[in-house]
């Protein structure tokens, strides 16, 4: 698509100065030089923009392992309190082992 939008660029700058006849050189010259502008303004903006979508997809890739480690460590927090409640009819305990007869 940059391909593209940069041809279309330079046919616009090449076109624009023929289309006044009365256009004089210093226009030409100024109508190319603000095309080239437009096309180095496109071409940084094209830049930043990869940027920004390579730096989401990380940072995506990055949240979704925390959000499996975070999950990974509220099971093991679960089985940890299982372990440590004193009571002998604690609620956890006891749910835990009617949850494994079920099985």
């Amino acid at each position: 698509m940059k391909d593209i939008i940069n041809k279309i660029i330079e046919i616009i700058v090449r076109i624009i100065p023929f289309i006044g006849s009365k256009t004089s050189e210093a226009d030409k010259e100024k109508i190319i030089e603000f095309g080239e502008l437009v096309k180095n303004q496109y071409g940084f903006l094209i830049e930043k923009l990869e940027k920004v979508v390579t730096d989401y997809c990380d940072l995506s890739d990055r949240i979704k392992e925390l959000h499996e480690e975070i999950y990974q460590l509220k099971e093991q927090l679960i089985k940890s309190s299982e372990l440590q409640c004193i009571k002998a009819d604690c609620e956890l305990r006891n749910r835990n082992k009617t949850s494994k007869e079920q099985k």
